[in-house]
């Protein structure tokens, strides 16, 4: 009897099954998805003592963009760390430029970061899909009609949680531990252990996961592009790298709110010992011999033969006074005994010895919102982005797709897919909350073409500029359905 009342129950998934195609409902059957996984909007039957040790397919919670889902889908506990669910690389194909590609890369990515750029090779041979760059997503596994059918089945069923209202609440409740060393360390045991699936065991990006996000590919934290932060500086606060665990970046970059507050902070103190971006390099200007020229000089280099260093944009020359002077596009400042310029500390005439200290970035003072989302502020917001021609990029409806969007180029000449703002607020990946929003538009986007408007809000005239960042940001939020 009991056999007959589950042959029964099973029947709709049986012929589920023999129907075949590339029926996203029926490769959930047919891989016996069910049996894991509960599906709360399409009922597959319940077998008496199933083990369901999968997340339920549909309930509230983080929506995963298409790219993460096959990741998962190809190699589980690449994305999903202690993952039991099995592997499904039969639903994928190999590529086959696989080998030219891994070839190519051997060849010519001259400093090892898992990228060739057309600075380290004009001629990509045809081994590039479109992105201005060759790397191993190039070479990344095919999805069959079924996998990508399944992907799309399971995708539709997702019901994202509401979005973080504000920044603060993804804030740290305790500061960093004293022991930063040893944090360091540990933050290091936990990364690989939780994300050098994507981001690699070198976190250079190029975690056996990195090729199935090719529009979004992980981080390369060595390079030090940190895209989201609240400060003057291209280097970020330690809170920002806290902020970007905690609430993750977006479909593709998971939030970790199960981490502790220790944990991530051990994360942070890791991150942070990948990058001078987080240490003071003491400089040195000294005159060069017979040339009356200027030589700055890092620390712990020869003063004889150093060849100078890696200066925000300007110059150095003496002024009639016998004075140093920096020059740069706000004009010229006297250098005076430790004098920051950025991430630098000028110390003059001194002999070189080694000194480094942890540097702290300029905090960009980000107010809280001088009013609240209305209509009427969007309406002054959509004036704004029509004068500061952001429909040149994200195009006249928010969609990311305007006239200069095929020729948005990151640092590293790669295609950047400007933002759609029409797919919600889960794409925003610094936060879509109003003060997150203006966040991005003072500081900028760094390594991407997105720039810092900053100064540009002072001269807009279609609002006045104290509002007009607020305005803008109400608008994005109309087109992104959120208020």
């Amino acid at each position: 009897m009991v056999r007959a009342v589950l042959l029964l129950a099973l029947l709709p998934l049986l012929l589920a099954v023999a129907q075949g195609g590339a029926d996203g409902r029926t490769v959930y059957a047919r891989e016996a998805c069910w049996q894991c996984h509960v599906h709360v909007r399409d009922a597959f039957p319940q077998i008496p003592d199933a083990r369901r040790a999968g997340p339920v397919i549909g309930a509230p919670g983080p929506a995963r963009s298409p790219e993460w889902h096959l990741a998962h889908l190809y190699a589980p506990r690449t994305t999903s760390p202690g993952s039991e669910m099995p592997a499904s690389a039969h639903l994928f194909a190999g590529n086959p430029r696989a080998a030219d590609v891994e070839a190519f890369l051997l060849a010519h990515d001259k400093d090892g970061d898992g990228v060739v750029t057309r600075t380290e090779c004009a001629d990509f041979r045809g081994l590039d899909t479109g992105n201005g760059i060759v790397s191993r997503a190039d070479a990344a596994p095919v999805p069959s009609p079924e996998a990508l059918a399944l992907v799309r089945y399971v995708a539709a069923a997702e019901q994202p949680a509401a979005a973080p209202a504000a920044a603060p609440d993804a804030m740290p409740r305790t500061g960093p531990p004293d022991d930063r060393a040893t944090a360091a360390d540990r933050g290091r045991a936990l990364f690989l252990a939780s994300c050098a699936g994507c981001h690699g065991e070198r976190a250079d990006g190029n975690g056996p996961a990195a090729p199935f996000f090719p529009d979004h590919p992980p981080r390369n934290l060595v390079r030090g592009d940190y895209k989201f932060r609240s400060t003057k500086d291209a280097a970020p606060l330690d809170e920002d790298l806290f902020r970007t665990i905690r609430r993750g970046a977006g479909p593709s970059m998971p939030a970790w709110p199960h981490f502790s507050d220790a944990q991530v902070w051990d994360l942070v103190l890791y991150l942070k010992s990948l990058h001078p971006y987080f240490l003071t390099q003491e400089l040195f200007v000294t005159e060069t011999g017979g040339r009356g020229g200027v030589r700055i000089v890092q620390e712990g280099a020869d003063t004889d033969d150093a060849s100078g260093a890696d200066l925000p944009p300007g110059a150095v020359r003496k002024g009639p006074d016998g004075r140093w002077l920096w020059i740069d596009a706000s004009g010229e400042r006297p250098i005076e005994d430790g004098l920051r310029l950025g991430r630098y500390a000028f110390r003059l005439g001194r002999p070189v010895y080694d000194w480094m200290e942890e540097f702290r970035p300029e905090p960009l003072e980000i107010p809280e919102p001088p009013f609240p989302y209305s209509e009427e502020s969007a309406e002054k917001g959509l004036r704004v982005y029509r004068e500061l021609q952001c429909a040149s990029c994200h195009g006249l409806e928010g969609k990311g797709d305007g006239a200069a969007a095929a020729d948005a180029r990151g640092n590293l000449g790669e295609i950047v897919l400007p933002t759609d703002y029409t797919r919600g607020a889960r794409w925003f990946k610094g936060g879509s909350d109003a003060r997150s929003i203006v966040r991005t538009f003072l500081t900028g986007l760094h390594g991407t073409p997105m720039p810092s408007f900053a100064t540009t809000f002072r001269g807009v005239t279609s609002a006045p500029a104290p509002e007009a960042p607020w305005n803008l940001a109400h608008y994005v939020m109309r087109q992104a359905g959120i208020r």
